[in-house]
C-alpha cells in the first residue's frame, strides 16, 4: 500500500521502473516563513451544568460567553447561563459560577453571581471577563437597558462574593463581550461593537485604562467588511501574544461553533487579510497554564464547556469537508463509500456488492490522509479519488483501472493545498478539479485534456477564498463555481461562458454566509443554492429563474442550523434537503412537494447525531436515496435509506466499526 503523505516515499517505491514524475507545476503562493498557526486538539467535554430552572423555565442548562481565572488553588469559571430549549437571551440575567482543581475538572457548580439585576437597572448580564489587579479581582460584563449598551464592572477579593461598582462606559447601542489584558503598561479592553452607531461594520473596539476604572475614548482594532447589527462575526474577542505576534480570536465564523484567528505585529490593528487559523468552538477563551496553552468553547447548544490543548503549528490548518464520509456511484450504479479512520486518519472504503444491494466489509484504501477525500467519475465510468496529505503538502489521486474495476496505485497530483479538492465534470465528460490554496490563499484548478485522459498543469482560478469552493452544472452543461469570501463576508461565483469552455470573471453572489453554499439541481434543470447564515442563525436559498439563467433574490429557508445542508434528488425530481440541528444533536429534513416546486415544513426528527458533520446523501441504482451520517461525537457511521423510490425511510442502522471521533467541519 503506497503512503499518501510523501512524494519521496512514493518515488522510492517506483525506483525499479526508473520513472518518477514530479507533481504538476502549480502557481501555489509561497508561505511566509516562521509563522505559527494556532490549532486546537480534540475537544473534551469537561463540564455539563445539568438541568435547572431559570425565569420559570426548566431544562438543560447551557454556558455561553465565559471567563476562567486561577486563584492560586483552584480555577474559577463564570459564564452566561440559561435554559437551552430554546435559548432565551432576554432571560440571561445572572452568571453561572463553577470551580475546579484543574482545567479538565472535576467542576463543581457554585451559586450564581450578579443576581437581582432589576435592582441595578440591568436588562441582561452577559459575557463576563475577570482580571486581577493587586489584591482585587475585577469582573467586566455587558449590561444595560433596551436602548443603551453599557460595560459595567464588579469587584471581589475572593472570587466568591461580588460588589457591583457601576458603569465603566456607555458605548452607543452596542458594546458587548469585554476582554481585558495588560499591554504596554496599561490595561486594554477589547469588546464587540460596530464602527458607527447601532448599524455599521461589525467591529472589535478597544479602550485603555491606567487603573481599570477610568477608560479612554474608543478605538477600532478590527473592522469587518460586513455591515449589520452586532450579533455576528466579531463576538467574543480574545487577544494573546506569542513570539512577537498578536492573535485576535473572534466568531462565530464557519457556523455557530467556530472561531477565526487573525494575526498582527501590533495589538491595536488587525485585518481580515491576516488570517491565522480556525478553532472549532463557540466563544473561545484562550488559557495559559504554565507552559501549556488551552482553549475552551461553550454556547447555547453545547451542553456546557469544552476544553482542548492549543498548539502553535508550523503549517496552516486544513479544511475538512462538511460531509463525512464521501460516497460515489460506480458505472454499474453500485455505491462506494470512503471514510477516514480516527486517530491514524487512514482511508478505508466499502462498496455495494450489487446495485442497490448489500455492502462489502471495510477495506484499507490508503494511509494518513489529511482530510476526507473527494471522488469524481470519469467519462468511461471509472471512479477517481483525490486525497490530501497530512499537513496539506500535496494532493494525491487514485483511479479505477476500468469501470467497476480495481484500483491503481496512488500518484502525486500537485499541491500544497488547504483542503481536499472539489471535482466537477464538464459537458464533454472531462473532470475538472478545484483546490483551495494553503490558508485560503487562493483557488486553483486543473482539468483533463481529454475525457478520461491526462491532466493539464495547475492554473490560478482567483482568490483569496474563505474555504473550499462548490461546483454545480447548469442545464446546458456549463460548470458554475461558488466561493466563500474570507471571513464569510460574502459569496462570489463564476461560470463557464460555453459548455466545457472558458470562464467569466468573478461576480458577487450575496451574503454574508458561514460556509460555502450547497448546490442542487431542480427537475427542470434550474440550479438552487442553499447557504448557512453567519452564526448558523438560518439557512437561506436562491434559485435560477430559468434553466441556466439569472437568479432570484435570497430568501429565508428556515433555521437555525448547525452546519451546511446536504441536498439530494428523488427519482421523481423533487429535491430533498438535510441539515444538522444546532449543536449537531439531530438531523432535520425538508422536501419539495412537487418537482421544481415549493417545500414542506421541517421534519425536525429525521435522525439522531451529535457529530457536528452534515450527512451525506447518495442515490441508489434503483433511485432510492440513502443517507450516511456520523453518530454521537463522530462515533461510527450510520445509514438510513428510502424503502422505495420517493417513499418513506428505513430505521437508522450501524454502518461502521469505529469507536472514536471522525473529522468534519471546516477547518478542523
Amino acid at each position: 500500500m503506497k503512503r499518501l503523505f510523501s512524494i519521496s516515499a512514493l518515488c522510492a517505491l517506483l525506483v525499479s521502473s526508473l520513472i518518477c514524475l514530479p507533481a504538476a507545476a502549480a502557481p501555489w503562493p509561497a508561505q511566509e516563513p516562521d509563522l505559527a498557526w494556532p490549532t486546537a486538539g480534540t475537544f473534551d467535554h469537561v463540564w455539563n451544568p445539568g438541568r435547572g430552572t431559570y425565569n420559570g423555565r426548566e431544562g438543560q442548562l447551557y454556558i455561553n460567553d465565559h471567563t476562567l481565572i486561577y486563584d492560586g488553588q483552584k480555577w474559577h469559571l463564570f459564564g452566561i447561563t440559561g435554559v437551552a430549549d430554546p435559548p432565551d437571551p432576554d432571560g440571561e440575567d445572572q452568571l453561572a459560577h463553577a470551580t475546579a482543581p484543574a482545567l479538565a475538572g472535576p467542576w463543581h457548580k457554585e451559586p450564581d453571581v450578579l443576581t437581582n439585576p432589576d435592582a441595578y437597572g440591568e436588562s441582561h448580564v452577559w459575557a463576563p471577563h475577570v482580571v486581577k489587579n493587586g489584591g482585587t479581582y475585577y469582573m467586566f460584563y455587558a449590561a444595560g437597558s433596551a436602548d443603551t449598551a453599557k460595560i459595567k464592572y464588579a469587584t471581589s477579593t475572593d472570587l466568591m462574593n461580588w460588589h457591583r461598582e457601576g458603569i465603566a462606559f456607555i458605548d452607543g447601542a452596542e458594546a458587548r463581550d469585554p476582554m481585558v489584558t495588560w499591554i504596554d503598561g496599561q490595561w486594554v479592553m477589547y469588546y464587540t461593537s460596530t464602527t458607527t452607531g447601532s448599524v455599521g461594520n461589525y467591529a472589535v473596539a478597544y479602550r485603555t485604562s491606567p487603573d481599570l476604572r477610568s477608560w479612554s475614548p474608543r478605538h477600532i482594532a478590527y473592522s469587518d467588511p460586513v455591515v449589520g447589527w452586532v450579533f455576528e462575526l466579531t463576538e467574543s474577542p480574545f487577544v494573546v501574544q506569542r513570539d512577537g505576534w498578536w492573535y485576535l480570536f473572534i466568531g462565530p465564523r464557519g457556523g455557530y461553533a467556530g472561531t477565526d484567528v487573525y494575526r498582527s505585529r501590533t495589538p491595536y490593528s488587525f485585518s481580515i487579510n491576516d488570517y491565522a487559523g480556525h478553532i472549532a468552538a463557540h466563544a473561545a477563551e484562550v488559557v495559559q497554564a504554565g507552559a501549556s496553552w488551552w482553549v475552551t468553547g461553550a454556547g447555547w447548544y453545547q451542553q456546557g464547556v469544552w476544553l482542548a490543548p492549543l498548539t502553535w503549528a508550523a503549517d496552516p490548518p486544513l479544511w475538512q469537508s462538511a460531509q463525512n464520509p464521501a460516497v460515489a456511484a460506480n458505472a454499474d450504479g453500485r455505491l462506494e463509500v470512503f471514510a477516514m479512520e480516527p486517530g491514524s486518519n487512514n482511508l478505508f472504503h466499502r462498496w455495494q456488492t450489487a446495485p442497490s444491494g448489500s455492502w462489502s466489509g471495510w477495506e484499507r484504501f490508503g494511509d494518513s490522509a489529511g482530510a476526507v477525500p473527494t471522488v469524481g467519475r470519469n467519462a468511461d465510468g471509472s471512479l477517481e479519488v483525490f486525497a490530501l496529505s497530512p499537513g496539506g503538502t500535496g494532493i494525491y489521486h487514485r483511479r479505477q483501472t476500468g469501470p467497476n474495476g480495481g484500483w491503481s496505485d496512488w500518484a502525486p497530483f500537485g499541491g500544497p493545498a488547504g483542503a481536499a479538492p472539489v471535482v466537477g465534470q464538464n459537458a464533454d465528460g472531462r473532470l475538472e478539479v478545484f483546490a483551495l490554496g494553503p490558508a485560503g490563499s487562493g483557488l486553483f484548478h486543473r482539468w483533463q485534456t481529454a475525457p478520461s485522459g491526462g491532466w493539464s498543469d495547475w492554473a490560478s482560478f482567483g482568490g483569496p477564498a474563505g474555504g473550499p469552493p462548490t461546483v454545480g452544472r447548469n442545464a446546458d452543461g456549463r460548470l458554475e463555481v461558488f466561493s466563500l469570501d474570507p471571513g464569510g463576508t460574502g459569496l462570489h461565483h463564476r461560470w463557464q461562458l460555453t459548455p466545457s469552455g472558458g470562464w467569466s470573471d468573478w461576480a458577487p453572489f450575496g451574503g454574508p454566509a458561514a460556509a460555502a453554499p450547497t448546490v442542487g439541481q431542480n427537475a427542470d434543470g434550474r440550479l438552487e443554492v442553499f447557504a448557512l447564515a453567519p452564526g448558523g442563525a438560518a439557512l437561506n436559498h436562491r434559485w435560477q429563474l430559468t434553466p441556466s439563467g439569472g437568479w432570484s433574490d435570497w430568501a429565508s429557508f428556515g433555521g437555525p442550523a448547525g452546519g451546511p445542508p446536504t441536498v439530494g434528488r428523488n427519482v421523481d425530481g423533487r429535491l430533498e434537503l438535510f441539515a444538522l440541528a444546532p449543536g449537531g444533536t439531530s438531523i432535520a429534513n425538508r422536501h419539495q412537494l412537487a418537482p421544481s416546486g415549493g417545500w414542506s415544513d421541517w421534519d425536525g426528527a429525521f435522525g439522531p447525531t451529535a457529530a457536528g458533520c452534515s450527512p451525506t446523501v447518495a442515490s441508489n441504482a434503483d433511485g432510492r436515496l440513502e443517507i450516511l451520517a456520523l453518530g454521537p461525537e463522530g462515533r461510527g457511521v450510520f445509514d438510513r435509506y428510502q424503502t422505495a423510490p420517493n417513499n418513506g425511510w428505513s430505521p437508522w442502522t450501524s454502518f461502521g466499526q469505529w469507536s472514536a471521533g471522525l473529522p468534519c467541519a471546516a477547518p478542523y
